[in-house]
């Protein structure tokens, strides 16, 4: 929000993208997309589920009086006891690494789950021929 005021980026300073190309915007700013995504992991959320994970299209808000909370991270952040909080965002990216690889084993185990269906039948199949040859041979 401070940035807002700051003008350090040019993604929202003009009404239009011809605008800002009249005032040369690309060259004097730089983008919040480009500076955002040079550290996505500050601006994840490590409790968000992807839709193609749990199901759901939709995000419905949480806005009833008990839910809403106030963001102490940004209109207090300049309070000196306010500091003491930053571990915890580091704590926030460590778990967003942390489900992310869950996500990824998760993903990795029910590609395998999946592939051995196929193939135990085969093994199966081919233990089962060679237990009735070894048995007709005796």
């Amino acid at each position: 929000m401070d940035e807002l005021y700051a003008a350090r980026f040019g993604t929202f300073l003009f009404n239009s993208e011809m605008q800002g190309r009249d005032h040369g915007v690309r060259e004097r700013t730089i983008s919040l997309w480009a500076y955002i995504n040079a550290d996505i992991q500050l601006y994840q959320n490590p409790l968000y589920t992807p839709a193609e994970i749990s199901g759901h299209r939709v995000i419905f808000p949480q806005h009833a009086l008990a839910q809403l909370q106030f963001w102490t991270g940004y209109y207090i952040r300049w309070h000196p006891l306010m500091r003491l909080q930053e571990p915890i965002a580091r704590q926030d990216r460590a778990l967003i690494l942390i489900m992310k690889r869950f996500r990824e084993l998760t993903a990795a185990t029910q590609r395998e789950c999946t592939k051995p269906a196929a193939n135990n039948n085969v093994s199966d199949n081919s233990a089962h021929s060679r237990s009735r040859s070894n048995s007709s041979k005796l």
